[in-house]
C-alpha cells in the first residue's frame, strides 16, 4: 500500500459520526467481573471503553471526551472496600458522571458484601450517584440492605426513570407526586414499611418483580385493613421469587400464621392486563388471595408459575382445591409451572387427579401448551394420563411436558415408598422413553417435547 493510500484511511479522515459509532458499539452493556484488587482496577480502566480511549490518539480522545452520550452508561462491580480505594472509586464515578452531563443515565453498580462493614464509606459511593437522580433512566443497585437503607430517593427528581432494581429497604420522599415514566421495578429482599407505597407511585408499571423473598415474611404494611385495591392497568408481568437455599434472606423465621408478602401484594393490586404471574403460595391467606386476585382482575394470563410451600397443620386437600379454583379462573394459560415442597408429607395428588381426567381437558386450562412439574409426588398414572388425555384431545394444544425431581407414589403409602420416574431428554430416541410412560410413546414420536430429570437441583423457583 502506498503513502497516498495510507493517508486516505488515516484516523484523521474518518468522519466524527463514524468514530462516535465505533466507540458506542464497544461500550459495556452488562456488569463486569468484580474488581477485587488494584491490579484488577488498573487493568479494567485501561482496557475498558470509554476509559481506555484516554490512551489513544487525539482524534479518538476528542470524540470520546466531547460526547456526553458516550458516558451515559456506567457498569461497575467492586470488591475493594478499603478507604483509599473507596475514595478513588468516588473520584472515578464523579468524573464519569460529569462527562455524561444531563443525558439520561444507565447505571448498574454492585458493591460486594464486604462494603456492609464500612457503611460510611459505602454511603459516600452511593451518594455521588444519588446526587444525579434527575438523570436516572435505568438504574440497578446491587448492594446490601444496610447500605441501601441509607438511600433516599426523591420522587420529584425521578422524571426520566424507566427501570429500577433496588433493595426493599430504600426509602423515598413522595411529595404527593408519582413516577409515570417507571415501567420496570424489581425490589430485592425483605419487604419494608414503604413497600406498598411503590404501587401508588408507579401507575404505568409493566413489569414488577420481588426477588429473594423469605418465606413466611411478615409484611409490616399488611396490617392496614380496608381501602380499595390499587389498579395497575399496564402491568403485564408480576413475579415473586423466594430466596434460594443459600441466600441469607432465607434465615428469617417467623410464625407460620404471619401474612406473607405474596398475600399482601395479591390482596392489594388489581391487574387487568396481566399475562405472566409467578407467586409463592406460603400461607392459606395467600391461597385465598390468589383466587380473589384472579377473580377480581380477570387477566388474559398466559404464563402461571406456582411455588407451593408447606403449612403445618393445614388441610392440604382444601389448599389444592383452592389452587384448582384459581386455575379455573384463567383458561387462557398456555404455560403452567407447578413446584411443590419436597419436604412435606402431603403431595398434590388431588390436583394431579383433576388434571388427568378426560372430562376436564376442555374445562380446566384448555389452551395449555407447556407443563412443568417440580418436586411433585403423585400416583404414576396421573402423570401418564395428564399427558395422554391432552394429547388425545380433539383440539390438541399440548407441546411440551417436563418433570423435574418428581416421584410416583400410590395413595396411602408412606413417603419412603416413592419411586423415581426415570430419566429422559427431549429429542432422545422414543425407544428410551421409560417403560412406565409407554402409553405416550406415539405422541413423543409425533413431536411432543418430553423430559424427565431425576435428582433435579435448582436454587430458586423455576
Amino acid at each position: 500500500m502506498n503513502s497516498c493510500d495510507s493517508s486516505e484511511i488515516s484516523i484523521a479522515n474518518i468522519p466524527p459520526d463514524v468514530l462516535h459509532r465505533i466507540v458506542e458499539i464497544s461500550l459495556p452493556s452488562s456488569l463486569p467481573d468484580p474488581i477485587s484488587s488494584r491490579v484488577d482496577a488498573s487493568k479494567f480502566f485501561t482496557s475498558t471503553p470509554p476509559y481506555s480511549f484516554a490512551l489513544t490518539c487525539r482524534a479518538w480522545r476528542n470524540v470520546v471526551l466531547t460526547s456526553h452520550i458516550l458516558w451515559s452508561s456506567l457498569f461497575l462491580s467492586f470488591d475493594l472496600p478499603r478507604e483509599k480505594d473507596c475514595a478513588a472509586l468516588i473520584r472515578m464515578i464523579d468524573r464519569h458522571l460529569d462527562r455524561a452531563g444531563r443525558v439520561p443515565l444507565i447505571c448498574h453498580l454492585r458493591l460486594s458484601s464486604r462494603y456492609d462493614d464500612s457503611i460510611v464509606r459505602s454511603r459516600k459511593i452511593v451518594m455521588c450517584l444519588c446526587a444525579r437522580q434527575t438523570t436516572w433512566k435505568r438504574i440497578a443497585l446491587y448492594m446490601g440492605a444496610r447500605i441501601c437503607r441509607t438511600i433516599v430517593l426523591d420522587v420529584k427528581d425521578l422524571k426520566l426513570l424507566e427501570e429500577l432494581y433496588v433493595d426493599n429497604s430504600v426509602r423515598f420522599l413522595k411529595c404527593g407526586l408519582n413516577m409515570p415514566s417507571l415501567t420496570h421495578l424489581e425490589l430485592n429482599g425483605c419487604p419494608a414499611i414503604c413497600t406498598m407505597d411503590w404501587f401508588r407511585l408507579t401507575p404505568n408499571l409493566k413489569d414488577l418483580r420481588f426477588s429473594n423473598v423469605p418465606t413466611y415474611t411478615f409484611s409490616p404494611w399488611f396490617i392496614l385493613e380496608g381501602g380499595n385495591t390499587v389498579i395497575l392497568p399496564e402491568l403485564q408481568s408480576l413475579y415473586i421469587h423466594r430466596a434460594s437455599e443459600s441466600s441469607p434472606f432465607l434465615l428469617i423465621d417467623l410464625p407460620m400464621d404471619m401474612p406473607s408478602l405474596a398475600a399482601g401484594v395479591l390482596n392489594r393490586v388489581t391487574c387487568h392486563a396481566l399475562t405472566a404471574l409467578q407467586v409463592i403460595l406460603d400461607s392459606e391467606e395467600c391461597d385465598r388471595a390468589l383466587l380473589q386476585f384472579l377473580q377480581r382482575s380477570k387477566p388474559p394470563l398466559e404464563v402461571l408459575n406456582l411455588d407451593v410451600r408447606v403449612i403445618p397443620q393445614a388441610n392440604e386437600y382444601l389448599r389444592e382445591e383452592m389452587v384448582l379454583r384459581a386455575l379455573a379462573c384463567v383458561p387462557s394459560v398456555r404455560e403452567l409451572r407447578l413446584r411443590w415442597d419436597m419436604n412435606i408429607q402431603a403431595c398434590p395428588g388431588h390436583i394431579m387427579r383433576v388434571l388427568s381426567l378426560q372430562q376436564n381437558v376442555k374445562l380446566l386450562l384448555p389452551a395449555l401448551e407447556i407443563i412443568e412439574l417440580t418436586n411433585v409426588i403423585a400416583p404414576l398414572m396421573t402423570f401418564v394420563d395428564t399427558i395422554y388425555v391432552r394429547c388425545r384431545a380433539e383440539n390438541r394444544t399440548l407441546k411440551s411436558v417436563s418433570f423435574f425431581d418428581c416421584y410416583s407414589k400410590s395413595t396411602g403409602l408412606p413417603m419412603s415408598e416413592r419411586r423415581e420416574l426415570g430419566d429422559f431428554e427431549s429429542g432422545g430416541s422414543v425407544l428410551q422413553v421409560p417403560i412406565m410412560f409407554e402409553k405416550i410413546q406415539d405422541f413423543v414420536s409425533d413431536g411432543l417435547e418430553f423430559r424427565i430429570v431425576s435428582a433435579f437441583t435448582q436454587g430458586d423457583s423455576f
